[in-house]
């Protein structure tokens, strides 16, 4: 999805930086995870 949104920009957009996150966080013995 990012690099399509990223490809798909006009000529005059300058995308400098991206940032991604998790949405569900984990610890090295602990996953929390959503329906």
């Amino acid at each position: 999805d990012i690099v399509l949104f990223c490809a798909t920009r006009p000529a005059h957009v300058n995308l400098s930086e991206l940032l991604v996150v998790p949405t569900d966080q984990a610890t090295a013995t602990q996953v929390s995870r959503r329906g």
